[in-house]
């Protein structure tokens, strides 16, 4: 006796690979639970704990993707494990759902009712599915009747395809091709421009597919409307105004031939624009961070830091940009300027310690004589005078942090900073202690004033090309 039920329940288990026979469970499936993942091999399947009508149960059972039923064929085994057969192999990546859902009966005639909708996945071959990445118009936006929609895809479509795949409502005959710039980019135009004052919709669905046979994921639609007397935005003025907020940054100049450091670029468009997506694509290069503001159609641009001399910039608003209604520019707007800002310069060097010089020229190779004081070490007082002014403590201050002496070819000690003063906004003085001399030899020094972008500047935008160099010697006594 225990033998023949060790056998009874051997085959049990080996008639239905996932079955539950807890009072009350009719029937158990693979997949089990929502969201599981089946290995390509797994059966899909289920389970009954009881004798079942198999038409019954077969009329309520299928395997869905996008609320599409996809065809199937069934097998039984044993008469209570009903196995659900794909005509088409399930792709990696996708949601299926398994659903079982309706009346059914059992061998005796007894109604049963089911409801079940389980989605999962498949473990399977590898699957990239076709996908839109990205598409103009934008949905709900506004067209002339002469606008063209682009949809772009991430990766070669299979063009046949598209006749079974593409809707347009209401019907209109329309042309179809591939960018030149774009092989997966697709352009649909109307031949006899789209009615006017009517709401389009164009859908694609599972139908189309790359030319490696991978269906479009998910389902894609797009609904735009056609006004004519709607156009492209552009960029009809680009100029300077006053950093003046509570003005309204009023205009000083229509272009930016003559910006000076102190003024902020204005920016006026043909259309009053999406103002997120148009300051994505606003940039000046180099990097130049800064604040935006917009009044009405004009975007105004206010640089954190002043425009640089001698610096060229290019402004740029890409085609990414639209207008309120969801049109793109037609074309991306450039712009290289310099900014009208004198540039800096160190127009004198002077040493006022006795014996001492003027230096109108500097080099970092030939050696100008320092004057000697009797007692070693002795101090040196310099005036620098610039071509420029710096009217804020904290540009005095970064001139002063620019400023350095150093000891070369020797071993005497670097001089060290004394004291800085400034008799005017163009000309600072600074006392340097520790320089040398002595009978033994020569003692050479270099002094760096930090130039390029990294160095001195001013408010007005003024810094130095490059940095100022002078190499200087004490001679031996």
């Amino acid at each position: 006796m225990k033998a023949s039920l060790l056998v009874f329940l051997f085959c049990l288990f080996h008639s239905c690979t996932i079955i539950d026979l807890q009072p009350g469970k009719l029937f158990s499936t693979t997949p089990s639970v929502e969201y599981e993942i089946l290995n390509k091999e797994d059966s899909i399947s289920i389970c009954f704990s009881e004798d079942v009508d198999q038409p019954s149960v077969q009329s309520i059972s299928c395997i869905r993707r996008n609320g599409i039923k996809a065809e199937t064929t069934f097998d039984w085994e044993d008469g209570k494990k009903l196995i659900i057969i794909p005509a088409e192999e399930l792709y990696r990546g996708l949601e299926y759902r398994l659903e079982f859902k309706g009346i059914y009966r059992n061998i005796s005639g007894t109604e049963r009712e089911a409801s079940l909708s389980l989605p999962f996945y498949i473990h399977s071959s590898e699957f990239t599915p076709l996908e839109i990445m990205d598409f103009y118009p934008a949905d709900g936006a506004v067209l002339n009747s002469a606008g063209p929609v682009r949809i772009s895809f991430n990766k070669a479509v299979d063009t046949p395809s598209l006749s079974n795949a593409l809707k347009i409502s209401p019907p209109v005959k329309i042309s179809k091709t591939w960018s030149a710039e774009s092989e997966n980019t697709l352009i649909i135009e109307a031949d006899d421009d789209w009615d006017n004052l009517t709401n389009y919709r164009i859908s694609l669905d599972e139908n189309l597919c790359s030319t490696d046979g991978d269906p479009l994921y998910p389902d894609w639609d797009l609904s735009f409307y056609i006004e004519d007397g709607s156009s492209s935005p552009s960029v009809i003025q680009c100029g300077s105004c006053r950093r003046d907020r509570l003005s309204d940054f009023p205009w000083i100049s229509e272009n930016l031939e003559n910006l000076l450091a102190s003024q902020a670029v204005r920016i006026r468009f043909s259309e009053a624009m999406d103002q997120e997506k148009t300051e994505s694509s606003f940039s000046i290069t180099p990097s130049t961070a800064g604040e935006i503001y917009w009044i009405e159609e004009d975007l105004i641009f206010c640089p954190d830091l002043s425009f640089r001399s001698s610096q060229s910039f290019r402004l740029k608003i890409t085609k990414d940009a639209e207008s309120n209604n969801g049109i793109r520019m037609t074309d991306s707007y450039i712009l290289d300027f310099v900014p009208a800002v004198a540039p800096l310069t160190l127009i004198s060097l002077e040493c006022s310690s006795p014996g001492g010089f003027i230096l109108n020229e500097f080099s970092s190779t030939t050696f100008y004589d320092l004057p000697v004081q009797p007692v070693s070490p002795f101090d040196l007082s310099f005036h620098f005078t610039f071509s420029a002014p710096f009217t804020t403590d904290s540009e005095k201050q970064r001139v002063q942090d620019s400023l350095s002496f150093y000891e070369v070819f020797s071993s005497g000690g670097s001089p060290r900073t004394g004291l800085y003063s400034w008799s005017s906004d163009y000309r600072m003085t600074a006392i340097f202690s520790g320089f040398t001399a002595d009978s033994d030899s020569d003692y050479y020094y270099l002094m760096d004033l930090k130039g390029g972008t990294q160095g001195i500047f001013n408010s007005e935008g003024s810094y130095m090309d490059e940095t100022v160099s002078q190499l200087f010697r004490t001679v031996r006594q």
